[in-house]
This record gives structure tokens, C-alpha cells and sequence, in this order.
């Protein structure tokens, strides 16, 4: 898979912004401050647009939902840009960004905007397929059993959570690109588990699972996981090995978000 670092935000305009992923958050909360000082109308909008996210910040999602910024190179992925429409961001490739065109183009796959509905979250529910966090939030697919073949499951959803956090934390981007750099393929939801600490939740007709970090756990995602499994039927498995370097460096990047919450 080829990477690019060259990132940044195509605008209605056809103008370019480029900048580090990882200040991607630090732009957009800039460009929405700028937006709503403009007028009273402006800010009720994006105080609407603020009030359904409680879990994640909503200026990214502003920036390209409501403003209608261009995502370019999301996850480093060299030639596509990001772009959103209704409720779905849409990926799509692109030969240069041109943005009539990209905005019109038919997007490979796509995963909803990271708001707090689409995604069901919050702690104690029981989930059939999605990601718990070190918490115990729960994060559902927008699409439990049989996924729309465009809507990217696990793997979308993960995509929306390493935007969120890749485009806010540096650390959390070095950790990222060196994973794509060691592996070479791009698997989004382990690098959630084995860097991020997340549990994974599938249930299908063949097989049903919780996959948990073995390094670095919570007892409330362990409670979580645990009401899942009883529902369920679900097994509780390891993803990793115990490996004390990995638990310090998932420890580091877990204190970037949510402080220290490691229990084990």
C-alpha cells in the first residue's frame, strides 16, 4: 500500500492547505472560530453540530460535513482524498485534486461521521459487532449483521477513530505511520487493539469473539467485554503477546487521550 504524507484540506475553492496530520485539529478548530465570528447564524449552526458529540470533538468533522473541506491523503493513503455527504464520509481516488470532480465522483467505501448517535456510544451497552474502549465505551458498527459491501465495517469504523486521533496527537501519528511502515498493509482495527488498547467485538453466524490487548486492559472494558460474552456466548481472546516494551509504548499513547486509566 503507498503512503503520502502529503496531507492536508482541499477547499470549495479549489485552494490547498497543507500541514502535518497530526495538526489537522488545531486547523480546523482555527477554521471553525474563524467561521462562526463571521455572524450569529454561523455559530448556532455549529453549537447544533457540537451538541450531538460528547465523545469526540466536533471540529473535523464540522470542517469537512459543514464547510465542505476535502479530506486529502486520509490515512496517509496516496491518491484519496476524504469528502462528506449527508451523514457518510465517502473515500475516493482521484488523480489530482480537482474539487467538483472529487465531490462527484462515487466513493470507494465510506463509514459514518463520529458523532455520538451514529455510533451508539456509551459504556454498559451490549454490543453485537464494534470496539470497546479502555473505559468500557462501546462503539457500535453503523451496520451490525449483514454490512452494506460499501459501508467498510470494522475497518471503517476504525478508520473514523484513528482520523480523530492521528489528526489530534503526534504521538499517536508516529505510532501510526510506524505500524504501516513494519507491516506494509494498512489493517486499521489492529492497530486500534495494539496500540490504542481497544477490544474488538464480532458476532456472526460462524464465530463469535472479543479481542482484547493482553498488555493493557481496564477492569471496566474487562466488564464490558464480560456482559458482551454472557449475552453472547462470546469468546474472550488475546490479540499480542505480553511483551513489556509494547505496554509501555501503548501506555504512552493511551495517557494522550485518556490519561491514566491502566488498572493491570
Amino acid at each position: 500500500m503507498k503512503t503520502s504524507e502529503k496531507v492536508g484540506f482541499l477547499k470549495p475553492n479549489n485552494e490547498i492547505d497543507y500541514m502535518p496530520y497530526y495538526d489537522m485539529f488545531e486547523y480546523c478548530k482555527m477554521k471553525v472560530e474563524q467561521y462562526i465570528s463571521l455572524n450569529s447564524c454561523n455559530r448556532i449552526k455549529f453549537e447544533n453540530f457540537k451538541s450531538e458529540y460528547t465523545y469526540f470533538p466536533p471540529y473535523l468533522d464540522f470542517v469537512i460535513f459543514e464547510m465542505g473541506y476535502i479530506q486529502i491523503q486520509p490515512f496517509l493513503q496516496e491518491g484519496y482524498y476524504g469528502y462528506g455527504l449527508d451523514d457518510s464520509y465517502y473515500i475516493t481516488q482521484a488523480d489530482s485534486p480537482d474539487y467538483q470532480k472529487i465531490r462527484n465522483s462515487n466513493g470507494a467505501f465510506y463509514f459514518l461521521r463520529g458523532n455520538d448517535s451514529n455510533y451508539q456510544i456509551n459504556a454498559g451497552s451490549i454490543v453485537e459487532n464494534g470496539m470497546i474502549d479502555i473505559n468500557g465505551n462501546i462503539l457500535h458498527l453503523f451496520s451490525d449483521g449483514d454490512i452494506d459491501s460499501n459501508a467498510w465495517g470494522h475497518p471503517g469504523l476504525s478508520c473514523m477513530v484513528i482520523n480523530q486521533y492521528i489528526s489530534r496527537y503526534k504521538q499517536i501519528y508516529e505510532a501510526y505511520k510506524q505500524y504501516l511502515d513494519e507491516t506494509n498493509v494498512n489493517m486499521y482495527t489492529m492497530f486500534l487493539v495494539s496500540n490504542l488498547a481497544f477490544g474488538q467485538v464480532s458476532t456472526r453466524r460462524s464465530h463469535s469473539c472479543v479481542i482484547l490487548n493482553p498488555n493493557c486492559f481496564t477492569k471496566s472494558q474487562i466488564q464490558s467485554a464480560y456482559a458482551i460474552q454472557e449475552y453472547y456466548g462470546s469468546s474472550i481472546l488475546p490479540c499480542g503477546s505480553k511483551d513489556e516494551q509494547n505496554k509501555k509504548n501503548t501506555k504512552k499513547l493511551i495517557y494522550t487521550i485518556w490519561g491514566d486509566k491502566i488498572e493491570n
